[in-house]
């Protein structure tokens, strides 16, 4: 496996120290480990429950596919309404985009992303990375190192550094060459890590495709058959196991030792059927006593932690229970194939018979009859056997976990093999450490438990592989072929990928040699990866850095969210939920989409499986998004969990958000002139009301912005920058001076053009990384101020709240907080009477002398926002007469607001409306009274008096509303 998509970035440092990373997480094709970890065992048990969720649902859609698919709509998103602007000037590759000609009416992915991304590497400006983009803009030096596939193509930097920490390890006893059981893919001919077997939840009698095989095989049932004892004719011990074509492997029938229905067979053996072996009745305190009865699958313990490259523990294998008649908790020890038996073999010293070669067909220990016969065609000639010698018992539904190769879609086999191996306990006990005392920091936090339970039951980790693709074990045999002359002859085996992966953050700066690059920037600060390599691939990096280099290779690593489609599926292109980047930034028709899963290898089933998918998760097509909406909407995800849903709704979002973006701007421009003279932020003092308020919104933006990018909360930068642009800037402020750009004096004016410009200046930069496109378009023909000398606004400066600080003004803040509330609940009001278009003379009643000067202050715009015709400011209510037909609503004990409707309702219409609404509320209070009365609970009372106190006061509001309405119908 490479290491494409793991990104690396490292800084030098100036300011900062920076290292990190970023994992494309399209969970496509892989077993993701998703829900919250608390150790290994809930880890597996949480596994199998996804898969068999996941087998349910795949079922479902194979059921509602009897049904017959559903038409698709005739709209097809890739050809939406939305205007699609073509950037038509030509432009040589490298050269910087002319600006010059007028921006479109309206936002486009193609006009926006052309031209920039050539002129960027050229001059050096721009590299893809959210982290990477903020701290260059916030001028730190940053080197962004992607991964790349290093292993097929042997670049020659990197096999040395492979080779010389082979060479290390070994020197230092820590590499070895020993006999062990591995998970073993017969289709590949090779051991294969844990993360490359996917463990398939098989609940009942269940028919599999396995390579090699024209017809499907039988999973999920448990054969049982008999072992006579030796010397007791009568007696015989019935063993019940899913492989019984490895029986040919059993050396013991093992019994807990305080068993005491079986304390007269300690000692005594049983006969095997096929090869006359006399196999010995051990006793192990391994043994569950209820082991045959039904309620036990596994030896105990019952889940046992599985180390990569080394055979899980009989997840499948030959899962032995056993019973008589009316004896149970005996099992067949098969130790060549299960690793459980194996520990226990060791223990009693029995042998090891491997009844499963390479290729997966059975071996010459299983005698003629079946030498060389696949694994799975052999089981039914055991079968036949069985009961042809009258030692055949039966059959029954049997709940298992089946683990699958990912690769080749075969049956793991667990087999005996010479591989070389790591010591892993001292290494790991290193890693646990730094960990514990705070030199390596894990975010989110929780992983560090997850941590903990690894590194504390590691056991030695398989680096070999049978693969003829990656780097070659630098291990040889001196041959002397009957002559004075030697020979070499290098092991065949290849490394594991994760070896050499794991020594990436040093290796790709140079290691083992001296070079500047590695003195600058090892070690690293931060690395970020996705959450299912922690053990894999993060642990292994720090284990080997910590034991080559005397260092920890990173002191932060921020493990991210993996995406799933919007149910929480992992994508594949067999249930049709993959959504490719590049379908989201070009767009991509239905037909597209079908004909690429059809170009796939998927079998006919998984490809009727798949198209029906895509008809129902994308029947429109995929609408052209462009990267930036894309890198925004995958961004606004909180990355800190396990899991990322993604929603196409959000990509639509983004899209629209780039559009707002682009409407803001240009109003903007049309507001500033063409004379217009920017002013650097330090520069800027406002003396409005609104000026101050949304300058001071800005400062807390960029200072909650700085805040976050600490933590790596890109999505709470993300929304905080969104939240900014949509409803402090565009939503409140750009709506409430456009009266003062219509009539506004020039004083007032050019304070408001200076506030627009620095608002949109210092948006943009905050905006930058997450859309570098959308903002260098914007930004580029933005006005300079005369300090502006950045090129780009990649490099630009990025807003410190250090220099903005002087904008910081809580209390207009506070005061606007308590305008924005008169202006939702008057435009409430609208909204309750219909009243869209109209503009009703609001009056604003207020006793209480602090907000009553907030409102004045604010009181050309609050009539603005509000979008009423006027807001009369009154100091008390009860001072002055209102118009009969005001309909009065109160805020806070201090605050109430009338509206006038006369001529803007029909009153009989409304009295008919509330009438209905109170006879509706009075029947439920009456429900709610008599349901109090039988309460005995303490809880459930307090939860009814709330309920009745709410509906109370819905009701004297009504009344009051009414007796408005019969005024103004009289």
């Amino acid at each position: 496996m490479s290491v494409l998509c793991r990104l690396l970035l490292w800084a030098e440092k100036r300011r900062w120290d920076g290292f990190g990373g970023w994992r494309r997480s399209y969970s496509q094709g892989s077993k993701p480990d998703l829900n919250k970890q608390v150790g290994e065992m809930d880890h597996l048990k949480n596994k199998e429950q996804r898969q068999k969720r996941l087998w349910k649902k795949m079922e479902a859609i194979e059921a509602k596919m009897a049904a017959g698919p559903k038409e698709p709509s005739n709209q097809d998103k890739t050809l939406s309404s939305k205007n699609i602007a073509e950037y038509d000037i030509p432009t040589i590759a490298g050269q910087k985009k002319d600006t010059s000609a007028p921006l479109p009416t309206s936002y486009s992915p193609r006009y926006v992303e052309a031209a920039w991304y050539p002129w960027w590497v050229k001059e050096g400006f721009f590299k893809p990375e959210c982290q990477v983009k903020t701290r260059r803009m916030q001028g730190y030096r940053v080197l962004w190192l992607p991964g790349s596939d290093h292993a097929g193509i042997a670049t020659q930097c990197f096999s040395q550094a492979v080779t010389e920490a082979f060479v290390q390890l070994h020197e230092q006893g820590l590499i070895y060459r020993d006999r062990r059981l591995v998970n073993w893919s017969c289709a590949l001919q090779s051991a294969i890590s844990d993360i490359e077997v996917e463990n398939r939840q098989i609940e009942r009698r269940t028919k599999l495709s396995v390579p090699g095989l024209e017809d499907k095989v039988l999973f999920g049932v448990l054969e049982t058959f008999a072992y006579k004892v030796e010397g007791e004719e009568s007696m015989e011990l019935l063993v019940s196991t899913t492989r019984p074509e490895t029986m040919f492997g059993d050396v013991a029938v093992a019994i807990h030792p305080d068993d005491s229905r079986y304390l007269h067979l300690h000692g005594k053996r049983v006969c095997h059927p096929f090869t006359g072996r006399l196999l010995p009745i051990i006793t192990d305190l391994a043994v569950e006593p209820q082991m045959g009865t039904g309620e036990e699958t596994h030896l105990a313990p019952t889940w046992q932690k599985p180390d990569v490259g080394v055979a899980n523990a009989c997840l499948e294998g030959c899962l032995s229970a056993c019973a008589s008649h009316h004896l149970s908790g005996a099992v067949k020890v098969t130790p060549a194939h299960n690793h459980v038996d194996y520990k226990m073999a060791q223990r009693h010293h029995l042998p090891l018979i491997s009844v499963i070669s390479e290729n997966g067909t059975m071996t010459a220990e299983c005698g003629k009859w079946v030498q060389g016969l696949h694994r799975f065609l052999a089981r039914e000639k055991v079968l036949a056997a069985l009961k042809e010698k009258g030692l055949y018992r039966g059959a029954k539904d049997h709940c298992l976990v089946l683990p699958v190769c990912s690769r080749s879609g075969d049956v793991i086999e667990i087999l005996l093999k010479n591989q070389w191996f790591v010591r892993s306990e001292a290494i790991a006990q290193s890693a646990l450490e730094a960990v514990e005392s705070g030199s390596l920091k894990l975010m989110p936090q929780f992983y560090e438990k997850n941590w903990r339970t690894w590194l504390l039951n590691i056991n030695d980790w398989c680096i070999s592989r049978q693969l003829w693709w990656g780097h070659q074990i630098p291990a040889y045999r001196v041959m002397i072929p009957g002559s004075p002359d030697l020979e070499e002859l290098q092991n065949a085996d290849v490394l594991d990928t994760w070896f050499s992966s794991s020594l990436f953050p040093f290796a790709a700066l140079g290691w083992p040699h001296k070079t500047e690059d590695l003195q600058q920037f090892f070690p690293n600060n931060l690395l970020e990866t996705g959450s299912d390599l922690l053990f894999f691939w993060v642990a292994r990096m720090v284990m080997l850095g910590k034991q080559l280099t005397g260092e920890l290779p990173f002191s932060q690593v921020f493990l991210h969210s993996l995406i799933h489609d919007a149910h929480g599926r992992k994508m594949s292109k067999s249930l049709g939920n993959v959504i490719d980047p590049l379908d989201v930034i070009h767009g991509a028709s239905l037909q597209v989409l079908q004909q690429k899963l059809k170009d796939s290898n998927l079998s006919p089933r998984e490809l009727v499986i798949g198209s029906e998918g895509l008809l129902r998760n994308f029947p429109q097509g995929i609408a052209e998004s462009g990267s930036d909406a894309l890198r925004f909407a995958l961004c606004r995800y909180d990355a800190h969990g396990t899991s990322i849903n993604l929603d196409m709704a959000a990509m639509e979002k983004a899209s629209h958000f780039c559009n707002k973006v682009w409407n803001a701007v240009k109003f903007t421009f049309a507001a500033l002139g063409e004379e217009f003279a920017p002013l650097d932020p330090e520069q800027v003092f406002p003396s409005f009301p609104m000026d101050q308020w949304i300058l001071s919104r800005l400062y807390h933006t960029a200072e909650y912005c700085a805040q976050h990018l600490e933590n790596y909360k890109l999505h709470s930068v993300a929304n905080a920058v969104y939240l900014f642009w949509v409803q402090d800037f565009c939503s409140t402020y750009l709506e409430s001076v456009k009266p003062i750009l219509r009539t506004g004096d020039p004083v007032r004016l050019l304070s408001t053009q200076q506030t627009l410009y620095s608002c949109v200046d210092l948006a943009l930069r905050l905006l930058s990384p997450f859309m570098p496109f959308l903002t260098e378009e914007l930004w580029q023909r933005l006005p300079k101020t005369h300090l502006e000398s950045s090129p780009s606004i990649c490099v630009a400066r990025y807003p410190s709240p250090e220099h903005l600080r002087h904008w910081c003004n809580p209390e207009e803040e506070a005061n606007f907080s308590l305008v924005q509330q008169i202006i939702q609940v008057i435009r409430s009001m609208k909204a309750t009477y219909q009243l869209t278009k109209a503009q009703p003379t609001v009056y604003l009643a207020c006793s209480e002398t602090a907000s009553w000067a907030a409102y004045e202050k604010y009181q050309e715009p609050l009539q603005t926002l509000s979008l009423a015709g006027s807001v009369n400011l009154l100091p008390n209510s009860e001072e002055i007469d209102l118009p009969l037909n005001c309909l009065a609503v109160k805020v806070n004990g201090h605050t109430s607001i009338y509206m006038d409707l006369q001529d803007l309702v029909d009153p009989h219409k409304e009295l008919l409306k509330l009438t209905s609404r109170q006879q509706k509320l009075k029947q439920q209070l009456a429900n709610l009274t008599e349901k109090l009365q039988k309460q005995n609970s303490l809880k459930a009372k307090l939860n009814h008096e709330q309920k009745i106190s709410l509906l109370r006061s819905e009701l004297e509001h009504l009344e009051q509303v009414f007796a408005t309405f019969q005024k103004m119908a009289e």
